[in-house]
């Protein structure tokens, strides 16, 4: 089966990520940016900055 992925990008900021897939996986997104990973893998994420943080986040059912 299949991962449903979760995916997004940041608006505004900076969004720190961490997923455990095989090992830990660190990541910064910064304004611009986009991510995806499948969204059962174990995951964390919290701002970066001292500011506000914008991230529009897209999950995807499970077939």
């Amino acid at each position: 089966m299949t991962q449903p992925p979760a995916s997004g990008a940041a608006i505004g900021g900076r969004l720190r990520a961490a997923r455990q897939a095989r090992g830990l996986t660190l990541q910064q997104v910064a304004a611009g940016d986009a991510f995806a990973f499948p969204s059962r893998e174990p995951h964390t994420w919290s701002n970066a900055t001292t500011g506000a943080t914008e991230v529009v986040w897209v999950l995807a059912p499970a077939p």
